[in-house]
C-alpha cells in the first residue's frame, strides 16, 4: 500500500516537473520565434538536459500548457503537416463497413468483406485502420480524429467530411443514412435521434460541417440515389472513372462503360454536385500513347471535365487477379521512373480549372508487391516538371495557401478577376476566381453552372435558374466569425461575397431568374446573411 502511494507521489512529482519544463519551452519559443524544426528542437533539447527528462517532448504536449493567446502565437511552429488545412477547411476522413461492390471484384482491387477491410482497401491504410479500431463506427471515428488534429494545432472549425470505403451509395438506405448521421454527430459532438435533428443542430454549431464526400461508381450514380444524398448534405461525388475506355474497362472486369461515366458526370453537373474523377495509371490492356489521349480526352471532351482529380498508379498486390495475371507474364508493373513521367504528363494536361487532390494511395509499402512505392510521388512529378522548364497549372499547385508555405505571397495591386468558359455535360460552366495574375496565384474560385435542359431539380422546374456548385477562398482555415490575418490569410475578407455578387450578375445575363447554392450543412447561415433562403436541399435567391 505504501509503495502503491509512494509511486503516485512520485508520478505527481514528475508530472509537475515535465509541465514546468514544457512552460519553459513554451516562453523560449515565444522569446526566440523560431523560424525551422531544427531551431525548436534546439530549445527543447536545451531544456530537456535543464530538468533531466528522458523523453523528447511532443509538440502536442507544448500546446497543451498553452493559453488560448499563447496558442495562436506557436502554432506556426507546431503545427505538424499544415498542408492539412492550409486550404481553408480541415478533411475528416471516416471509413465505412466492410462490403463487397455490386458487380464483383476489378483485377487489380484489393481487400473486401474476405479480407476484414472495405472493397479496394487494404485495411491498413490510416482511415481504414482507425476505422477498424472504432468497429468502424462514424461518431467515433468523427470524434477521435478531430481531437487527433485539435491535439497537433489545427483549426477544426470548418470540417470536411469524407466518406471512404468504395462505393458507399449501393449500400442500403438505411445503413447510409445511419453512418451519415454518425458523422454528423461526431462534428456536433452530440447523438441525436434522427438525422434531420442532426443537420438542423450542424447548421450552426461550434465545429461546421461545411461538405460531404462519397465515393462510388459511375454505374451507381442513379438520380435517386443522388438526390437522396443532398437531402442529407452531401455536397461531392468521387466517381472511379479510371480511364475514359471500353476496352480496358472490359480488360480489368471494371463492370460499367464510358456511357455510364457520361451520364453520372451529366446527373451530378446538374444536381449541382462537384466531381472528382479517380483515374489510374499504367492499366493493362493499353500502351501509353493511347493512355494519355484518353487522358487528354477526360481533359477536353464536354463530356467530362472533372472538377477535381485524384491521380492513383497501378500498385500492384497479392491476393488479386491482376497479381496471378503477373505471374502468368500477362501485365508488367510500371517502374518508379515511368510512374513520375506519367504523372508530370497528367499534371501537364489538367486544366486550370481543376484541382489534383492526391497523387498515389496510401498505402503502406510493404502491402505493394510492385509499383510506386515512395509517398512523395508528387513531388517527383514536380521536380520532373521542373527540369523540363514547365509548369503544373492545377488550383492546388496555384494556391496561395501553397505558396505561402514558400515564401510567396499575393500583391494586392496584381488581384484579377478571371473568368474562365466551357462547356460541360449539355451545359455552360463558369469558372470565376480572383487570382495574382503576376504570379499566377489563386486566392478563391466558384463554380457556377448554367444547367442542361434536361431538368432534374423538381424543386425549380418552373424557373429558369443557375447553380453555384462550389465557393471557395483558399489560407489556412479562419475560425467561424473570426478575422482572418491580412498578410497570410485570405479568408473572411469579402472574396467569397465579390464572387457571388458576379455569379448574380452572370445568371441574370443569362436569363436566370433564381441562383441555387448547393451549400455544406454548416455554411447555410453564411448564404443566408446575403440573401439566399432555404429551398431545401439547396439555398436559393431570386435574382
Amino acid at each position: 500500500m505504501s509503495s502503491h502511494k509512494d509511486n503516485e507521489i512520485k508520478g505527481s512529482i514528475l508530472f509537475l516537473e515535465k509541465e514546468k519544463a514544457y512552460r519553459e519551452i513554451l516562453a523560449l519559443i515565444l522569446e526566440r520565434k523560431p523560424k525551422t524544426a531544427k531551431e525548436l528542437a534546439s530549445i527543447k533539447r536545451e531544456i530537456c538536459k535543464k530538468y533531466s527528462l528522458d523523453d523528447f517532448p511532443r509538440n502536442s504536449e507544448i500546446l497543451e500548457v498553452a493559453a488560448e493567446e499563447e496558442r495562436k502565437e506557436i502554432l506556426y511552429i507546431l503545427v505538424k503537416k499544415p498542408s492539412r488545412t492550409l486550404s481553408g477547411v480541415a478533411v475528416v476522413a471516416v471509413m465505412t463497413e466492410p462490403r463487397p461492390c455490386p458487380h464483383g471484384k476489378c483485377t487489380m482491387c484489393p481487400g473486401g468483406p474476405e479480407e476484414n477491410s472495405p472493397q479496394s482497401y487494404t485495411g491498413f491504410e490510416p482511415a481504414a485502420m482507425r476505422g477498424r479500431m472504432y468497429n468502424y463506427d462514424p461518431f467515433d471515428q468523427v470524434k477521435a480524429r478531430i481531437q487527433q488534429l485539435d491535439s497537433i494545432g489545427h483549426n477544426t472549425s470548418k470540417i470536411d467530411l469524407i466518406i471512404m470505403g468504395g462505393t458507399f451509395p449501393a449500400s442500403p438506405l438505411e445503413y447510409q443514412e445511419s453512418f451519415i448521421k454518425g458523422c454528423l454527430d461526431g462534428v456536433i459532438d452530440q447523438k441525436t435521434n434522427t438525422i434531420n435533428e442532426s443537420i438542423q443542430l450542424a447548421e450552426s454549431s461550434k465545429k461546421r460541417c461545411i461538405g460531404i464526400t462519397v465515393e462510388t461508381r459511375p454505374d451507381t450514380c442513379s438520380l435517386e440515389n443522388l438526390k437522396q444524398s443532398l437531402n442529407w448534405g452531401v455536397t461531392r461525388v468521387e466517381v472511379g472513372v479510371q480511364i475514359a475506355n471500353d476496352g480496358v474497362y472490359n480488360r480489368i472486369n471494371r463492370g460499367h462503360t464510358v456511357k455510364d461515366v457520361t451520364h453520372a458526370f451529366k446527373w451530378l453537373r446538374d444536381l449541382g454536385l462537384k466531381v472528382t474523377a479517380h483515374v489510374m495509371v499504367g492499366l493493362p490492356g493499353i500502351d501509353w500513347k493511347e493512355e494519355l489521349n484518353d487522358f487528354k480526352l477526360l481533359m477536353k471532351d464536354p463530356r467530362f471535365i472533372p472538377d477535381e482529380l485524384k491521380i492513383y498508379p497501378l500498385m500492384l498486390m497479392e491476393n488479386t487477379k491482376l497479381f496471378e495475371e503477373y505471374k502468368e507474364g500477362k501485365y508488367e508493373p510500371l517502374t518508379f521512373d515511368e510512374t513520375v513521367k506519367r504523372v508530370a504528363e497528367y499534371k501537364l494536361n489538367t486544366l486550370p480549372s481543376i484541382r489534383i487532390k492526391r497523387v498515389l494511395r496510401d498505402i503502406p509499402a510493404p502491402r505493394i508487391f510492385a509499383g510506386p512505392k515512395k509517398s512523395d510521388l508528387r513531388e517527383y512529378a514536380q521536380r520532373h516538371i521542373e527540369s523540363l522548364g514547365k509548369k503544373c497549372q492545377c488550383i492546388r499547385c496555384r494556391e496561395v495557401g501553397h505558396q505561402q508555405i514558400k515564401g510567396i505571397y499575393p500583391s494586392e495591386k496584381d488581384i484579377e478577376l478571371i473568368h474562365r468558359e466551357y462547356d460541360a455535360s449539355d451545359g455552360k460552366e463558369i469558372f470565376i476566381s480572383y487570382e495574382d495574375t503576376s504570379q499566377d496565384i489563386i486566392l478563391g474560385f466558384l463554380r457556377l453552372r448554367h444547367p442542361s435542359q434536361d431538368i432534374v431539380i423538381d424543386e425549380v422546374k418552373e424557373n429558369p435558374f443557375s447553380i453555384i456548385r462550389e465557393l471557395h477562398v483558399y489560407g489556412a482555415v479562419v475560425g467561424v466569425g473570426e478575422q482572418s490575418d491580412m498578410r497570410v490569410n485570405w479568408q473572411h475578407r469579402g472574396y467569397g461575397t465579390k464572387l457571388i455578387d458576379e455569379a448574380i450578375e452572370l445568371s441574370k445575363s443569362n436569363g436566370s431568374e433564381l441562383l441555387l447554392v448547393t451549400s455544406g450543412i454548416g455554411v447555410r447561415e453564411y448564404y443566408a446573411k446575403r440573401g439566399f433562403d432555404k429551398l431545401l436541399p439547396y439555398m436559393a435567391r431570386k435574382i
